[in-house]
């Protein structure tokens, strides 16, 4: 049976250029991840950066405005996943290794 495919939603804001290493790093931990089937959704809502990543399963949504709300944020980054499940992905934590399929295994029968 084929894993299912998760998608990680990372909202953010303004990171750039000070704080450019916490994307780079949310980016790291995604590409860590043991689960096979995985894409991360960086959903950037400042008008005055435009972010790039060139890294297999990551896309990069950069807005032309500010969302009125992280919920607004959230409803997006949902909208373009392509996961049959969704997982939030944010751009200043820590995400180890096993976290996706942690994740997974405590959802049950659906990944037997």
């Amino acid at each position: 049976m084929t894993s299912p495919l998760i998608s990680a939603l990372c909202p953010t804001h303004a990171r750039a250029p000070a704080y450019l290493w916490m994307l780079e790093e949310c980016v790291f931990w995604f590409t860590q991840q043991d689960w096979p089937n995985k894409e991360l959704i960086i959903a950037n809502d400042d008008p005055g950066q435009a972010l790039i990543c060139k890294t297999p399963g990551v896309r990069v949504l950069n807005y032309p405005t500010r969302f009125e709300s992280l919920g607004a944020k959230y409803r997006a980054m949902l909208e373009a996943a392509k996961g049959e499940y969704a997982m939030c992905w944010e751009d200043d934590d820590v995400n180890l290794p096993h976290r996706m399929r942690q994740a997974a295994e405590h959802l049950g029968s659906d990944f037997d």
